[in-house]
């Protein structure tokens, strides 16, 4: 009798912790779902067909974008140097090749990315008043030696050293100053972004929000084979993570949805086995002994193994891309950001479904 209580206590503990597990899962979500709801329900449709389709271009590859295709590139990357004070720009003539384009629409918007994923010495330069003075001048001889429209920067990420970058407890507040620094000496008539991602909160969004024109919100890396890495919706095929998840936490932080660009990858999260860890979407195919499946609660592709069931890659095709920009257009988001302008096929095909459904038309 006393054993069988024991047993039956323990069961019911195991039952309400179970519960409680689920219920707070389910509820921390759900609080997501209910954002996006009310975003929805505040937007009502009311789209004022004014989107920003802001491209990430990168220095290592080779094609030139169509210039009337988007209204922002964003060149990607500039980085710091070791005196915390200088910019290298990655393939000055590429570079060049890129703000030159302007030239064949003088409404595009061509800025400077700055950082990178594992693009370090962010933290010593912002700590430092003369380093941020030093930096911020040699900033503004790029800026106005090229034209440039704007700068973005794309530090991976304050007070973080998962780039096997050094960092501080002070990033974070140090960041806010160096931005706020940027925008004082850019002015107002030039753009300053900062990319975020989907996971984590390193930055003071409410002190950072007056001060920049857009938040690129990276809404992709959320996920690898077996899970999807890009999804718009949680499904049985994704973490807790997905867009609507991502979206909502930085409503949360404080960051409007008339600022918010929703991020769109051109490329897949592969297996790093039968696909690439990073596979640029005009190289995936699937291969002899692979299914393409489409996930119609995330709204995303795969390709699966035929023979096992497991995911090999997940990406975005053109069937998801516009999902997003309806998504878009639906919570009242400024506009989409993409990386990068050569994952797409030739054909361009990521692109013009963005544009098809943004009624971005040359």
């Amino acid at each position: 009798m006393k054993r069988f209580g024991i047993i039956s206590i323990c069961r019911i503990l195991i039952l309400i912790l179970s519960a409680l597990l689920i219920w707070g899962f389910t509820s921390f979500y759900d609080d997501g779902v209910d954002v996006i709801s009310e975003l929805k329900f505040k937007n009502n449709g009311n789209w004022d067909g004014n989107s920003v389709v802001y491209g990430y271009v990168t220095s290592w590859s080779k094609d030139l974008p169509d210039p009337f295709s988007v209204t922002h590139l964003s060149y990607a990357f500039a980085t710091i140097d070791s005196t915390f004070t200088t910019l290298t720009i990655k393939n000055l003539d590429r570079f060049k090749d890129i703000v030159g384009l302007k030239k064949q629409n003088n409404k595009l918007k061509v800025l400077l990315s700055i950082g990178g994923w594992g693009a370090g010495n962010f933290s010593e330069m912002a700590a430092d008043d003369g380093n941020r003075t030093e930096f911020i001048h040699n900033l503004m001889n790029i800026v106005r030696t090229y034209n440039l429209d704007g700068i973005d920067i794309d530090w991976e990420f304050p007070g973080s050293s998962l780039g096997k970058i050094s960092s501080s407890k002070e990033d974070k507040s140090n960041f806010t100053v160096l931005m706020r620094q940027i925008r004082d000496s850019i002015g107002r008539d030039r753009v300053l972004t900062f990319a975020s991602p989907a996971y984590g909160n390193y930055y003071d969004f409410e002190d950072l929000v007056p001060v920049v024109d857009f938040v690129n919100i990276m809404t992709y890396d959320m996920g690898v084979p077996p899970k999807l890495s890009a999804p718009l919706h949680q499904s049985p095929n994704t973490g807790k993570i997905c867009v609507d998840y991502v979206v909502a936490n930085h409503y949360k932080w404080g960051v409007p949805v008339n600022k918010m660009l929703i991020g769109i990858p051109f490329y897949g999260r592969g297996d790093d086995k039968e696909y690439k860890k990073f596979h640029d979407y005009r190289y995936i195919v699937p291969k002899a002994g692979t299914q393409v499946c489409f996930d119609s609660i995330a709204m995303s592709p795969y390709i699966i193994d035929s023979a096992s069931g497991n995911i090999l890659i997940s990406y975005d095709d053109t069937t998801a891309v516009k999902a997003k920009c309806k998504y878009v257009k639906e919570i009242g988001a400024r506009g989409v950001m993409f990386w990068h302008y050569c994952g797409d096929k030739k054909n361009g095909e990521l692109l013009h479904a963005i544009n098809s459904e943004l009624n971005f038309v040359k």
